[in-house]
């Protein structure tokens, strides 16, 4: 079975070395359409939102453009359906706003679509509250935004958004899922790390990281996986600590007795994107979930943040 890297117990183990033979797809070009974001890109920067439990949990998707944050949502949803009710909160941004009511009403629907790109411009920018199914305690929150407001690599330095500090300022404790892939070039790479630490810098010590090397089933990491409940963690977690020199490092706290890291690593896949065409002859991806491994590891990870 594949184990997950937990390194609130481990020693540092970090290497410098640069690996070679990496995907250069610079992320630049894949940001996301902006004709197909129900926000406003000139009034982001200034958007207020609304967190009106100040109990639970806050997971926060942290990632640039075209990393697969929506997708794994999805994939979660999906997959925790059974369990849980993921429930859009309407609060979260004004009430007014129409767009946004359009997001909350339609997004059992966008869950539940084959056609990808169906299902992730209806989640576009908003808070779901999990609840437990059984009493309807609302376990976590989690925080999904489009990845051009966090890190834009046209932009690397521009300052994060209004909306992200008002999370940061919250009493919620927060868990923060930071999605890494290795088609980045490595100009942009860099420039995301230098954004991870500004990050860093700006949120409560206590709270909690995750970092999800997504995509994990494209060519460049694809060997590390043997099959999807055995993944060579450890070889894995190498292979991206050289792709993001010093990341890891600026979430390992040194002490008396040796290095130790604050925060988990795990891996993931959301499934496969098959072309084809509608009955209008319009061409889209269908999204196929992958093995329930991927999200069973995730949550399991989460799970336990949540916890404490």
């Amino acid at each position: 079975m594949a184990k997950d890297f937990n390194f609130d117990d481990v020693q540092d183990q970090h290497t410098n070395s640069e690996i070679e033979g990496t995907a250069d797809t610079n992320v630049s070009d894949n940001i996301v359409n902006n004709n197909q974001s129900t926000i406003n890109q000139n009034n982001a920067k200034t958007y207020n939102v609304v967190i009106t439990d100040h109990n639970a949990p806050m997971v926060i998707l942290f990632g640039p453009p075209s990393c697969g944050k929506t997708m794994t949502l999805v994939r979660l949803t999906r997959y925790l359906s059974g369990t849980y009710d993921f429930m859009p909160d309407q609060a979260f941004r004004n009430s007014t706003d129409t767009e946004f009511n359009e997001l909350c009403k339609n997004f059992n629907a966008a869950v539940g679509a084959d056609k990808a790109a169906d299902g992730t411009k209806y989640i576009d920018f908003m808070l779901l509250r999990v609840n437990e199914r059984r009493n309807g305690r609302t376990i976590c929150q989690f925080v999904e935004s489009p990845g051009e407001f966090l890190f834009n690599p046209q932009n690397p330095t521009a300052q994060f958004p209004a909306y992200l500090h008002q999370i940061i300022a919250s009493n919620n404790r927060k868990i923060w899922l930071i999605f890494l892939e290795p088609g980045m070039s490595q100009e942009d790479r860099f420039a995301y790390v230098k954004k991870i630490q500004d990050l860093r810098s700006v949120i409560d010590s206590r709270d909690r990281i995750i970092f999800v090397e997504n995509k994990v089933d494209l060519p460049a990491t694809s060997s590390f996986v043997l099959s999807p409940t055995n993944i060579n963690m450890g070889g894995l977690f190498r292979y991206v600590d050289g792709l993001y020199p010093q990341l890891f490092k600026s979430f390992t706290v040194k002490g008396i007795f040796g290095s130790k890291a604050r925060y988990d690593f795990t891996a993931f896949q959301t499934g496969t994107y098959v072309e084809g065409q509608d009955a209008n002859g319009k061409p889209y991806k269908s999204f196929q979930a992958g093995h329930d491994s991927h999200p069973r590891r995730l949550w399991e990870i989460i799970y336990k943040r949540i916890r404490g």
